[in-house]
């Protein structure tokens, strides 16, 4: 085993929503690590957390990787941060990942001279492979290193098609009470639209899907632990309607009937009608976002939102 112990941090974030949630993308990575037995921690600086606080974290813990979750808003201080925890625990390695990495790469290595790994797109199955070292870094997919002061690339690793593979997050070193009673789930990844905005085109527009049973399996385990607040972070959650059906049915013959479900991260205005959102109320949705997007067929078309001013409002 190469990293036997990870520290993940979250930097302190500019939005005034801080740490309102916790932060899935993390908690795969966790329970990815945690399955395979590799030991881990997490700080999450913005929900108040000082560095003198990380400081104590990692003289106590005594971590061999650290990773550091990464957004372009406010990145020239995640810089700064990593650039002292380098100064201060030089043996220790730092890896990055999140979109800004994702995007700029091999850029962001150059910007920061304390990275010394980055992890390209989803991360469970990279970072695993970084911390058993059963391969030699060059070989693994997906990540961005130094050799002999040169910046290189591996290239991409093949998405993976089997969602169920992953597990969900089941937070075990994270302390839930620092955040909203509401637990962010996701059913699937990606999203077949062309809009030019969307960050999620750098994953292919491709969209994946977790199994029904997989998924509601998620809540049912949080509903056990005394959870009935969910966020779906969904992509593009409505696109198969009748998938939204069987979900909805899976909830109700469960008898998970005391939900409160937000479709957090909007959904598209030509993927409704009222019999599927009549039935998503059935079980508990409670708020729906559209994503708008624009004002006027012109500007949705020049962002290649596939829909209409039109469907929009009649959604």
């Amino acid at each position: 085993m190469k990293y036997k112990k990870v520290l993940f941090v979250s930097p302190p974030s500019n939005s005034r929503y801080g740490g309102l949630r916790v932060p899935a993308g993390i908690g795969y990575l966790a329970q990815a690590l945690f399955n395979e037995e590799i030991d881990y921690g997490y700080v999450d600086m913005r929900i108040g957390y000082s560095y003198n606080y990380l400081s104590k974290v990692i003289k106590s813990l005594k971590p061999d990787l650290i990773g550091v979750s990464m957004i372009t808003l406010g990145y020239k201080h995640t810089y700064k941060l990593i650039d002292t925890i380098k100064k201060d625990f030089p043996d220790i390695d730092i890896v990055v990942g999140g979109h800004h990495v994702t995007i700029l790469k091999e850029e962001v290595l150059n910007e920061c001279s304390s990275i010394d790994l980055g992890v390209v797109h989803e991360g469970e199955e990279t970072l695993v492979e970084i911390c058993k070292g059963e391969k030699e870094i060059s070989n693994i997919k997906g990540v961005i290193h130094r050799v002999n002061g040169n910046i290189v690339f591996n290239g991409y690793r093949e998405l993976q098609n089997n969602l169920d593979s992953y597990s969900f997050p089941r937070y075990y070193k994270f302390d839930l009470s620092h955040y909203s009673k509401q637990i962010p789930i996701s059913s699937s990844r990606g999203c077949v639209q062309l809009c030019t905005f969307c960050p999620n085109k750098l994953l292919g527009r491709k969209f994946r899907k977790r199994s029904v049973n997989n998924f509601v399996d998620e809540i049912e385990y949080w509903r056990k632990h005394g959870y009935k607040q969910f966020a779906i972070d969904d992509d593009n959650f409505t696109l198969l309607k009748e998938r939204v059906f069987e979900i909805c049915e899976e909830i109700e013959n469960r008898g998970l009937n005391d939900l409160l479900i937000r479709c957090s991260n909007g959904i598209r205005a030509d993927r409704v009608d009222r019999e599927m959102l009549k039935r998503m109320m059935d079980i508990g949705v409670r708020e729906v976002g559209f994503g708008v997007d624009g004002g006027n067929n012109k500007v949705l078309k020049d962002l290649k939102k596939g829909e209409t001013f039109e469907q929009i409002e009649f959604a």
